[in-house]
């Protein structure tokens, strides 16, 4: 259920809740922009796209699945 899911975007941190239970919390490289920040769901993903405070910076890659 859409509406169960809730994604906080923090300057370096982004927490996924589902029914008010964290099932996701990531410490990031750097800062996001966090106006600049979406989450989205397909048939069974949660998507988050984050953008960086500084462009131009280099980041290691981050993917999580499960």
């Amino acid at each position: 259920n859409k509406s169960l899911i809730k994604v906080a975007f923090q300057p370096q941190k982004v927490v996924v809740n589902y029914n008010s239970e964290c099932k996701v919390e990531v410490e990031l490289y750097s800062k996001i922009d966090v106006d600049g920040c979406t989450s989205t769901l397909d048939k069974k993903n949660v998507v988050v796209t984050c953008e960086k405070a500084r462009e131009g910076e280099i980041w290691p890659r981050l993917e999580l699945s499960g």
